[in-house]
């Protein structure tokens, strides 16, 4: 199995030159960093109106891993 640098692969899958564009489609580019589904992300801005240049603080918070408050521990 090979290993590759992440922008390496990244870069160079077939179709790179389709993703989102910061420029052309802010929204779009902003989910796509995040790993978030356009629509959600619209949702958000739609969400936020006004406020809608938090998007990507929002969109970064929600990737975060939320802690543990209750876990099921097995019996013994």
């Amino acid at each position: 199995m090979r290993c590759y640098e992440p922008s390496t692969r990244a870069t160079s899958s077939p179709g790179w030159r389709n993703w989102p564009r910061p420029t052309r489609d802010p929204i779009g580019y902003t989910a796509f960093v995040h790993a978030h589904p356009r629509w959600i992300a619209q949702a958000f801005a739609d969400a936020l109106g006004p406020a809608a240049g938090e998007l990507d603080a929002l969109l970064a918070s929600d990737d975060e891993r939320p802690q543990v408050h209750l876990a099921a521990r097995p019996r013994c």
